[in-house]
């Protein structure tokens, strides 16, 4: 029994004169850089398509397009952007809310000799940040969501020579 004790005793005594630093890791660093051009990208869907409307009569409603803006996260709130919506022929319009907004008038133009207006509703949506914990989480851009809407205002005559459509643009500069 003596002999075991002391085969541990000296195995123990060996190990604890090995130098500190034999265990010490070797380290090394390196930066890390990704220069980011902020972009957005555009998809828009629908048409402002208005009911039948007879002359002299009333008010005709349309729900229109929906035009979404993915900028890259903070682009938008930064404030170096506008949105403006221009058109062909006779179309009249100006700014519009690139930030979350109420309904508000934001154009006007002339189709089949009938005036029509065009309304906006900007909506936000904030993207998702990185996840250090969780690295399969992909991040996305803050979305805008322009709804537009349309009415042609009651008693219009309209004209036999139509203007039958009308292009509208929204351009965001950033």
């Amino acid at each position: 029994m003596k002999k075991i004790l002391l085969a541990v005793a000296t195995s123990a005594a060996v190990l604890a004169a090995v130098p500190a630093h034999a265990a010490s890791p070797a380290v090394g660093t390196f930066v890390v850089t990704a220069p980011l051009s902020p972009d957005c990208t555009v998809v828009s869907s629908g048409a402002l398509t208005f009911g039948s409307y007879t002359a002299l009569g009333g008010v005709v409603s349309a729900s229109g397009p929906v035009i979404v803006l993915t900028c890259t996260r903070g682009l938008m709130a930064a404030g170096a952007t506008t949105a403006v919506l221009t058109g062909t022929g006779v179309f009249t319009g100006g700014a519009v809310s690139k930030t979350p907004a109420a309904l508000a008038q934001v154009g006007a133009g002339v189709v089949n000799g009938l005036q029509y207006l065009v309304s906006n509703v900007t909506t936000a949506t904030a993207g998702v940040a990185p996840d250090a914990a969780n690295l399969t989480t992909i991040t996305s851009g803050d979305a805008t969501t322009f709804t537009f809407s349309g009415s042609i205002p009651a008693g219009q005559a309209g004209a036999v020579t139509p203007i039958a459509t009308e292009t509208v643009t929204l351009t965001v500069t950033y």
